[in-house]
């Protein structure tokens, strides 16, 4: 990736020559406040995006520095991201959400599903061809699902995306008869 000599120079046995680098596997480097250096812990779960260039990708924690940057007092997170396809390129500017802890719910529906209705969170059920408001009560939620504690049963089928629109005609079917 980079070349420090020119042909025909005189080279000392301490020069480097090239800079050969194998980008197939790539680091995302992520700097952790000294409070949540408790929470992370190699082996950990972590979602790495670059949004300039609209990639997401899962990797692994797979070193935590045990000395803090004098400048920035923050401690780095290397999480390796598999890079076959060449997408990372060293010095992308990336956003990182490491997993902290995972938990099983008996149901759990997308956060794009879920619409508000008169202050209530609902979802579009699905029976048959027909779509059944459903208001939830709703527990503990990350940033793409949403734990249904009531109104909603296991395996039930719902509107996963485009629910607004469901709404809208909701919305149009209501003004019509208010007239």
């Amino acid at each position: 990736i980079d070349e420090a000599i020119v042909r025909g120079e005189g080279v000392k046995e301490d020069k480097t020559a090239y800079i050969i680098a194998y980008l197939s596997t790539v680091w995302a480097a992520v700097r952790v406040f000294p409070r949540n250096l408790l929470q992370i812990h190699t082996g950990q779960r972590a979602i790495i995006r670059a949004n300039t260039y609209d990639l997401t990708q899962e990797g692994k924690v797979i070193y935590v520095t045990t000395l803090l940057d004098e400048q920035t007092r923050t401690a780095i997170a290397r999480v390796q991201l598999d890079n076959q396809d060449k997408q990372w390129r060293p010095g992308m500017f990336v956003k990182a959400d490491l997993q902290v802890e995972a938990t099983e719910v008996p149901v759990a529906v997308s956060l794009d599903a879920i619409q508000m209705m008169d202050d209530q969170p609902v979802v579009f059920g699905r029976y048959g061809d027909f779509f059944e408001m459903r208001p939830l009560k709703l527990g503990r939620s990350d940033n793409q699902m949403a734990e249904v504690i009531d109104g909603l049963l296991a395996g039930e089928q719902y509107a996963a995306s485009n629910s607004f629109i469901i709404k809208s005609e909701l919305g149009k079917a209501g003004a019509a008869h208010e007239h």
